[in-house]
């Protein structure tokens, strides 16, 4: 190891080398971008189509079918499931990982654009989008006002949205809950019947008066001309002064029949701030922007925006998701300052003044120059950035612990200080090479997690492995450099505590101790084998989990109402839980959205789910609130909210992790709908009674009722009517029909749209009154060729890989989400279902099994990289195997750590345990490295093991204690997320380090005495 060598003798190069890395870090934080989640792209995509009116089987069979056919032919597709509902069809794809999406998106749009030739008329709105997590609306902005109509509001929203678009940074601004205005023609269908015409000839004289069609060019004299036609409605008056008929040889106009105005249109869903009529402002962010940035140029515009608005308009800003970024961040940061703190204090009780000065001074190169390595990696600040500073934190020491105190020893023993950091170094060097690259072994296969897990945490790995690497460099370049000028003789020091301690207790205590193991190595052996056994039989009480809560002040009330309520009916009921959530303390603004989901807040919350008998509420809680208190809170709101009959009313906290619909989610699979509902009717009983299950949502729970209009197709033909002006006829009477556009003098455009009125209230009346055209001329009541029925309707239909499917879906509460998932499939295999009918478990269960798979695989390759490395450096297979023997020792701790501090084995628990296996394994090789420096030389095996586990018991101890002095302060305050995490290390490493100083020397002498013996033999 000529390294640090090299470094010494080139101080100045080595100088000016960290003086432009610190440089370079310092000004990469300034300008790296802040956001609360790390930038994800997920291999994920999906349609939907909006028609209103349709219903379930008929979005089915007209519009999901023929879709899915088209989409599944797409390469890469994983899976592909569809909800389908009354007027709305939501279709998600799933690819492998790696799929170039933006050409899959294009794939996707070529694929709907076929698909819509043969929809039916009615698909009112289409969208294709990819799943990345800057999809979550990062602000939003209420506008309201008691005094303010609709079209007022869309004024001012209008203008803050400009405000929004000119801030760098800013994306996709809209503003929603605004039906947006259309000429409406609003006939009387009994001035129709009474003057005879039918109404299906509007709709075709309306297209041919309102259709311009360029006339060409004319020549006068030299000059060229445009001939422009006036076909086009210049006016609403020009509008109604249309001719549509005759009447006992009088021209009838279309005012003579209709009504033609500026009306709102049909809201498909409305919303409500603190209980005013408002309109929200949304904004998303661009990738690779400073959020805080944004935040604060769009405050200041919004700012000065006001002093122009009226006084009595409500602006407010209820969701800035950089404030949750400032506090998360804050928290961070704050975590690791406590950490350097902590290890600070650590390495100067235990190894000294002048040392600590050294290897104190390698925390904040270590970070500033990993900071700056992680910018240019495309990363930025955020909470998976953070984290892998902190976790790093305590590791980042170890290397220049190791060194120090062996160049130390040598200046102790006679040395000259040039002499000692060189050789100090170079003896040490290499092992602190593998044991670095050991603990960056360990997460770098979960840089290849192939989930959404993985995707969402690879930065963290990734931020790890930076820091690491920067403190290996600075360990073999910085710290012997800074040690030759600054560390002295300790000999003669009696006032050095920490050392006179260690050195007693190695002397009084540990000497004796490894000697007695020594002397009873079976008893030794058999006592870690028992523990071990008896911790890992214990692991079932620990429990298993996949994301726990989020700590974030915001939590979501669904309002359910069958299918064939009205969006005036939804609204009334969401208005009444509003009234009663507004009272309540915790609950500082509220959100209500009818007809719709809100848009999101959270990286993981789904689309804004859009059908008039469903309602969401957004309810901003108090920042002070903790996560115990929201969980309290969401358990007092479900009792106080369980008193709509005619609604279900679901309150839900956000839970990290995997986008699902639930945590709880059981699908079943068959073809016919019927037998669908009667299972999904037990299996919804089945999870009812399940302890644990709370807000089960069975869509088939609410029978649903539709209307049929049934075409009498003998009597049509017969009579000479065609179908599809029957289709016209019944679009225009039930939902309005588009039949072309119409702008105004300043150039707005509006649709215009050919309908009856009050056709929600006397829709049957009406449909007595409409006549279609016959071949022959006379005009025909479409009561005699089709008759209205009432069927048996759906209300929401799953596809799973284009099969038909149920899906009832459940929150946990109480109780670990894998045990209740295990006590619902053992009903459901008991369950006697129909040929051809089977289920299958999705929601937490589907995903925590792809990511603990994932993330299983990425341990084994783990152990099996880190083994190779300690062939490699021992050039041994026996001596790695000792090493391994820390493994299971750490276990036993881990496993300790969470029983007593009540958290289950959760993702971010088994991240910390892969993390641990490279960290335990460090204690070993340093251990086990100088017990063979010692035979080299000559000593005799028992004592080297002795005198080997004395020289490095200080060092181990420091790493140990410094590894936990940095994950510490994550630890108690980094909630239920990143708690696991760091008890699962501290846990491991406290007891593996102990076993290690004991039981690895045992194995050592066994192993290698049994060697010896085969030798000599």
């Amino acid at each position: 190891m000529k390294l640090p060598e090299i470094s010494i003798k080139n101080y100045q190069f080595t100088i000016m080398l960290y003086l432009l890395l610190v440089t370079f870090g310092i000004f990469s934080y300034l300008s790296m971008p802040r956001s609360e989640d790390p930038y994800v792209e997920f291999p994920m995509a999906g349609v939907w189509v909006i028609a209103p009116g349709i219903s379930t089987i008929d979005m089915e069979s007209a519009i999901a079918d023929p879709l899915e056919e088209r989409l599944n032919g797409i390469e890469g597709i994983d899976l592909i499931h569809s909800s389908i509902e009354d007027g709305l069809l939501m279709v998600q794809m799933e690819f492998e990982s790696g799929t170039d999406m933006e050409q899959t998106k294009t794939r996707i749009e070529s694929e709907l654009t076929e698909a819509e030739k043969v929809f039916p008329s009615g698909v009112v709105d289409t969208e294709v989008w990819t799943a990345d997590i800057l999809f979550v609306k990062v602000l939003q902005v209420a506008v309201s006002g008691k005094n303010y109509e609709l079209r007022d509001l869309w004024h001012y929203a209008d203008m803050i949205k400009t405000e929004i678009q000119n801030v760098d940074g800013a994306k996709d601004v809209e503003v929603l809950g605004y039906p947006g205005e259309e000429v409406q023609i609003q006939v009387n269908p009994e001035r129709l019947s009474q003057y005879n015409i039918p109404l299906i000839r509007i709709y075709g004289i309306l297209q041919a008066n309102n259709t311009n069609i360029p006339a060409g060019e004319v020549y006068i004299g030299n000059r060229k001309f445009n001939l422009r036609t006036s076909g086009k409605y210049e006016s609403l008056k020009q509008i109604g002064e249309t001719v549509i008929g005759a009447y006992e040889g009088k021209p009838v106009y279309l005012k003579d029949v209709a009504t033609v105005d500026y009306v709102y249109g049909d809201p498909r869903y409305k919303i409500r701030y603190n209980g005013d009529n408002a309109l929200v402002v949304v904004a998303e962010q661009q990738k690779a922007k400073n959020l805080l940035k944004i935040d604060e140029d769009f405050k200041k515009a919004l700012d000065s925006l006001k002093q122009r608005l009226p006084r009595d308009l409500k602006v407010d800003v209820f969701f800035a998701q950089a404030d949750s970024v400032k506090r998360r961040t804050s928290s961070f940061f704050m975590n690791l300052l406590q950490g350097i703190i902590l290890v600070g204090v650590v390495v100067f009780l235990i190894v000294g003044k002048r040392p600590s000065i050294v290897i104190i001074l390698a925390i904040p190169v270590s970070l500033i120059t990993a900071i700056g390595i992680i910018n240019i990696s495309g990363f930025w600040i955020q909470q998976m950035t953070i984290s892998a500073l902190i976790i790093s934190l305590g590791l980042l020491v170890d290397n220049a612990i190791v060194i120090t105190e062996n160049i130390q020893r040598y200046i102790d023993n006679g040395y000259s200080r040039l002499e000692a950091a060189i050789k100090g170094s170079n003896e040490v060097g290499w092992p602190i090479v593998s044991a670095t690259a050991t603990t960056v072994l360990a997460f770098v296969p979960m840089i290849l997690m192939k989930d959404h897990a993985g995707d969402y945490i690879r930065s963290m790995p990734i931020g790890v492995a930076i820091t690491l690497a920067s403190s290996l460099l600075i360990a073999l370049t910085l710290s012997p450099l800074l040690s030759r000028y600054s560390l002295k003789p300790t000999n003669n020091h009696k006032k050095d505590f920490a050392k006179n301690y260690f050195m007693r207790f190695i002397e009084n205590r540990y000497k004796p101790l490894i000697s007695k193991a020594l002397q009873k190595r079976k008893m030794v052996i058999l006592i870690a084998v028992v523990v071990f056994v008896i911790t890992v039989s214990l692991f079932p009480l620990v429990g298993v989990s996949f994301f726990p809560p989020s700590d974030k002040p915001l939590m979501l009330v669904n309002v359910k109402l069958p299918q064939s309520a009205s969006l005036e009916k939804t609204e009334s009921v969401v208005n009444e839980v509003e009234k009663l959530l507004q009272d309540e303390p915790w609950v500082m603004n509220v959100v209500s959205n009818v007809g719709r989901g809100n848009a999101p807040v959270f990286y993981n919350m789904g689309g804004a789910k859009q059908i008039k008998n469903f309602g969401q509420i957004l309810l901003i809680l108090d920042p002070k609130i903790n996560i115990d208190q929201i969980t309290e809170f969401s358990k007092e709101l479900r009792t106080k909210l369980d008193v709509f009959p005619e609604a279900k009313v679901e309150v839900k906290q956000f839970i990290e992790g995997s986008p699902t619909d639930a945590p709880l989610e059981i699908i079943v699979i068959g073809e016919d709908v019927d037998v669908l509902r009667k299972i999904s009717l037990d299996v919804a009983k089945i999870v009812e009674e399940t302890p644990g299950c709370i807000n089960v949502d069975n869509p088939f729970e609410l029978a649903s009722t539709d209307l049929k209009l049934s075409i009498n197709r003998e009597e049509a033909m017969m009579l000479g009517v065609q179908i599809v002006d029957i289709d016209r006829v019944v679009r225009m009477a039930v939902s309005g029909l588009v039949v072309g556009n119409y702008q105004d003098d300043k150039g707005d455009v509006y649709d215009m749209v050919l309908r009856l009125p009050d056709r929600h209230q006397n829709w049957i009346e009406n449909i007595n009154k409409i006549y279609v055209p016959s071949a022959s001329g006379y005009e025909i009541p479409l009561t005699q060729v089709a008759k209205i029925e009432f069927v048996p309707g759906y209300s929401i239909i799953h596809h799973r890989d284009l099969q038909r499917a149920i899906k009832i879906n459940a929150d946990a509460f109480g109780r670990d989400v894998k045990k209740i998932n295990d006590e619902i499939a053992q009903k459901l295999d008991a369950y006697e279902f129909p040929v051809g009918y089977k289920y299958t478990l999705a929601g937490e269960e589907e995903a925590r099994g792809e990511s603990f798979s994932s993330m299983m695989t990425a341990s084994i390759i783990a152990i099996i990289g880190i083994f190779g490395v300690l062939v490699l450096q021992f050039r041994s297979f026996m001596q790695p195997v000792i090493i391994f023997v820390s493994l299971p020792l750490a276990i036993i701790g881990s496993i300790y750590a969470l029983l007593i501090t009540g958290y289950t084995f959760s993702f971010t628990a088994f991240v910390g345990f892969a993390s641990l296996i490279g960290i335990v394994v460090n204690n070993a090789i340093i251990l086990v490295d100088y017990t063979n420096k010692l035979l080299a030389d000559g000593m005799e095996l028992g004592e080297a093991v002795i005198q080997a586990g004395s020289i490095r018991f200080r060092p181990i101890i420091s790493t140990t204690l410094t590894t936990i002095g940095g994950l510490l302060p994550l630890t108690l305050t980094g909630g239920e997320l990143w708690a696991p995490l760091g008890w699962v290390i501290i846990g491991g490493l406290l007891v593996s380090t102990v076993l290690t100083l004991l039981v690895i020397p045992v194995i050592y002498y066994i192993l290698t005495n049994h060697l010896k013996k085969a030798k000599a033999q």
